[in-house]
């Protein structure tokens, strides 16, 4: 298997996926951005070859790494970053090298668009918030006018909590969309409650074959709105209702043979319309582990190693 992985050099531990595969017999064909006497001793032992190229956000060089791989090692079988940032970029080589094993271009673009997640939520039988895509002013107020005040509005298609903002009333409405209507936003219902998070890894048929959960400790949208700190920690016992629903959702993703960051909130009190204190409600599915040192965090609370599991699956 010839296993092309996108920038193992950053987060720095990443290098562990190149680790795992190397142990389950992949030739392990890394291409980063950092030069080579900078690279992490671990990461050139569990390489068959690293390409070094000045940057991933120049596609001819990233085609012509690729491009050298096959020459000298052959068709290409697999190209994965498990990084958000590159995630178009992955599917864009799939496509351009004929490599089946992932995401499509015009596929990982549908999903990581917040109004078309709303859907396959839907699929699955999670609820989620009502909302509407803003094209105009009048869309917006004609929203609120349905659902009510306060409202977020955020990028359709966006990373984190960047550009989210807490609408809450109508002269803060246009304001917001004035500084913002040079982006397609989506407009929500205000969900009162807390965000917490299924992740794991999933294997060729989309079943789940490892799971974690994160509670936060403070939540995103704050954290960026109001400079505020934010901690999350891992929940050791995980629900059967969060499992089923979790599963159900990766289902209706079709998310498999990768890394899965689900996002949900749990009502902090009986809202009506909306339900009862705890209903779960989908709010975001992330195609990659979840971010930072979060991987280690899953190694040292299971007692595990999900950069070796991650490459058992695949």
């Amino acid at each position: 298997m010839n296993f092309v992985v996108i920038s193992p050099n950053y987060p720095e531990s990443y290098w562990m996926f190149c680790r795992g595969l190397k142990e389950n017999g992949a030739k392990v064909l890394a291409i980063v951005d950092t030069p080579y006497n900078q690279i992490k001793q671990e990461l050139k032992e569990y390489c068959d070859e690293i390409y070094v190229v000045k940057s991933f956000h120049d596609y001819d060089e990233m085609i012509k790494a690729c491009g050298y791989f096959t020459f000298k090692y052959g068709k290409i079988d697999w190209i994965e970053s498990n990084n958000e940032a590159w995630l178009d970029l992955d599917a864009r080589l799939r496509d351009d090298f004929n490599v089946k094993t992932g995401f499509s271009l015009e596929r990982i673009e549908e999903l990581q668009s917040k109004s078309q997640m709303k859907k396959y939520y839907k699929e699955a039988n999670v609820p989620v918030a009502d909302y509407k895509v803003l094209h105009t002013l009048q869309d917006g107020l004609d929203f609120a006018n349905k659902v009510g005040y306060p409202l977020v509005m955020k990028p359709d298609h966006g990373v984190g909590a960047s550009m989210t903002y807490k609408i809450m009333n109508a002269e803060q409405l246009e304001s917001v969309y004035m500084q913002t209507k040079d982006h397609v936003m989506i407009l929500e219902q205000y969900i009162d409650g807390d965000v917490f998070t299924l992740d794991g890894i999933c294997d060729k048929n989309g079943d789940i074959r490892y799971l974690n959960s994160l509670e936060y400790v403070g939540n995103c949208m704050d954290s960026v709105l109001y400079q505020q700190s934010i901690g999350c920690f891992t929940t050791l016992e995980i629900s059967d209702e969060c499992r089923d629903i979790v599963q159900r959702t990766i289902h209706a993703f079709k998310i498999k043979n990768r890394f899965f960051h689900c996002e949900f909130f749990r009502l902090n009190h009986d809202v009506q319309g909306l339900g009862e204190k705890g209903r779960i409600f989908g709010l975001e599915v992330n195609f990659r582990p979840p971010g930072g040192f979060c991987p280690d965090l899953m190694n040292y609370a299971g007692e595990l190693d999900v950069y070796r599991l991650w490459a058992e699956v695949i």
